[in-house]
Order: C-alpha cells, then sequence, then structure tokens
C-alpha cells in the first residue's frame, strides 16, 4: 500500500476530524502514489491516521475516505456509504419529497454530491456531481450503486462546478473570493506584488476561505508557462491584468502581452472551462481585444464561446465625447 507521510506536528487537524491533506503538510511520499488510487496517511512517527485518494495536481492533495485500517475504497465502501446515507434521509423524510441524498465529505463520501427529486407520480430522479479524483475513479460504480439502492427512473449527471480555479493579476483577491462563494473547490490567487498578496490573505481570513483559497506572489507570465509544462489544469481562469498600454503607440505590443496570457490560459483549461478575460486599457479598442481572443483560439486549436461580452457597468458611466471613459471590456467564455 502506497503511503503518505505528513511532515511533523501536521497531523492535530486530521486526527480532530478534518479529511483533507494539504500539499504543504506533506513530507514524504512512500510507494508511486499515483493520481487517483488509495494510499494511506501517516503521521511522521508511523501512525496511520487514514485512507484516502491521491491527486498530486490538486493543492487538496488527499481526501480521507475511511479511518479503518480494514476498510478498503471499492464499490462495497460506496455501497455502504450510499446505504447509510440512504437511511439517514429516510428517516427524516417522506418518499414524497425532494431532498439531497448525498452531501460530500460529511456523507463520507469525498467531492460526490447527489440531489434526490420526487415527482407527483412518483418518480424518483437523481442529479449526481462527481467533483474529485477520487470518486470519478468510480463514477460507473457509483452510478450503478444509487440505480439500486434508490429505484431512481433517471440518473442525470451535473459535474460542472469546477474543481479548480485561479485568478490571475489577483489585486485584492475579490475574483478568486467570488469563485470561491461560487463552489470552486480550491482557487489560486496570484499576483506579483507582495503587497497584493498580503491584502488577498487579509481578505481570505475576513471571509473564512482560508482552506479553499490560497495567494501566491508570482509572474502570471511564468506561472502559466510552468503550469503547461507541469500539465496542470483548471476549470475556472480570470486574467484581469492592468493595462498593458497607456499610449496608441504600445498597443500593437499590448496585443502580444494579452495574446500570450490568453492563449496559454486556454492550454491549461479543462474541456469546457471557463475563461473570464479583462482589459481595463483604453487605448486597446473593444473590437481589438476580441480579435486577439479569437486568434489566440485559433493558435492552440481551441474552440470558444462567448457567454457574455461586457463593458463599464452602472458604477463606471460613460460620458460622451470622453473615449477615455469606455475602456472596461471583459469577456465570459467556455473553451473546448
Amino acid at each position: 500500500m502506497d503511503r503518505v507521510f505528513l511532515k511533523d506536528k501536521e497531523e492535530k487537524r486530521i486526527r480532530l476530524g478534518h479529511p483533507w491533506i494539504f500539499d504543504n503538510e506533506i513530507g514524504q511520499f512512500q510507494g508511486p502514489c499515483a493520481d487517483g488510487t488509495s494510499v494511506e496517511v501517516m503521521s511522521k512517527s508511523g501512525l496511520f491516521l487514514g485512507r484516502g485518494i491521491i491527486n498530486r495536481k490538486s493543492r487538496i492533495t488527499v481526501r480521507l475516505f475511511t479511518r479503518n485500517r480494514e476498510e478498503f475504497i471499492d464499490r462495497a465502501f460506496f455501497e455502504r456509504r450510499i446505504a447509510n446515507a440512504c437511511a439517514l434521509r429516510a428517516a427524516v423524510f417522506s418518499p414524497e419529497d425532494s431532498y439531497r441524498l448525498l452531501f460530500a465529505e460529511a456523507d463520507l463520501v469525498p467531492g460526490l454530491v447527489c440531489d434526490r427529486f420526487a415527482s407527483t407520480d412518483g418518480d424518483v430522479f437523481l442529479s449526481v456531481q462527481f467533483l474529485t479524483l477520487g470518486v470519478d475513479t468510480f463514477r460507473d460504480d457509483i452510478i450503478s450503486v444509487l440505480r439500486e439502492q434508490t429505484g431512481a427512473k433517471g440518473i442525470f449527471e451535473r459535474s460542472d462546478v469546477h474543481v479548480r480555479g485561479l485568478d490571475a493579476f489577483t489585486h485584492t483577491g475579490s475574483f478568486a473570493l467570488n469563485a470561491w462563494k461560487g463552489g470552486a473547490a480550491s482557487v489560486l490567487a496570484v499576483d506579483i506584488s507582495d503587497t497584493a498578496v498580503e491584502t488577498v490573505n487579509t481578505n481570505i481570513a475576513l471571509n473564512g476561505a482560508a482552506g479553499t483559497v490560497r495567494a501566491q506572489t508570482a509572474d502570471v507570465f511564468d506561472l502559466l508557462k510552468a503550469a503547461d509544462r507541469d500539465g496542470e489544469r483548471y476549470g475556472c481562469i480570470i486574467l484581469d491584468p492592468p493595462a498593458f498600454t497607456k499610449s496608441a503607440k504600445m498597443a500593437d505590443k499590448a496585443y502580444g502581452g494579452y495574446k500570450e496570457i490568453n492563449l496559454r490560459a486556454m492550454k491549461i483549461l479543462e474541456s469546457g472551462g471557463y475563461l473570464v478575460s479583462c482589459s481595463c486599457s483604453h487605448f486597446f479598442s473593444a473590437e481589438q481585444f476580441y480579435h486577439m481572443i479569437q486568434n489566440a483560439a485559433m493558435d492552440v486549436g481551441k474552440t470558444i464561446q462567448f457567454l457574455g461580452k461586457y463593458g463599464p457597468a452602472a458604477d463606471h458611466p460613460v460620458l460622451a465625447g470622453y473615449a477615455e471613459s469606455d475602456y472596461l471590456k471583459c469577456a465570459v467564455m467556455r473553451v473546448w
């Protein structure tokens, strides 16, 4: 059995019941520890803490499924967990009710969410979300068990809550925190300014998002290159850079900068992932902005679907005859 050993004094939170092992808490890997496989989590001294499924591409590297060393993660495991969840709800709700049947970590099945809907004629339908690599590995078994134990007439997958978010040029972290509020499982907020990152960390603490949102000082251009090189993938990426040009003479150079970050972001998005791209430069027109996005997509062989094209909101009124006040641009896209 592959094992993950924590660093010294990192096990207290886990022993108190928290099911997540973060990458910076791990001191040693024993064995291949391949993504999507089961591993034992040990304290530095060798105390067994639990068994979970590993994903080394995620900041939450291991999610614990059981603290019983004799229990293994297989179909029978999900049969027991789902049966327990069904029995708990059956004691509270009537067969005619609609309710959340499985609530991920709270029902000891990390990343698995299932909602039950009862129709007026008595049919039951399920909406299922596979939000982590761990449960996605057992997708077929889980769907089969749900069908057997609930008698559902239909099961629909809704795994559109993306696991990882990246907020590049984060400044104060507002986009990152909104991604967290919107359901992202983890968000990395990046800025080249140490002062900005300090502000983001303050805002993370004020909003109680310390377990999900993380701030990092880095050059976004370098980070995007490294993410592509290392095979990192994100479900949602937000690009809100400072103005790349302060004059019309520099518009062509700015075009190259905007194109590079958008192109690299598209390369590390999951298929069907969301890209939010912004520009706050008056000298980089909306026509240039959308031309740049389409050319970036063409260069990396991606298909983009615009879900929204936005400009200044009500708090940024545009004065007629004063073109400089009409400078904000934002595109919301899905990328394949």
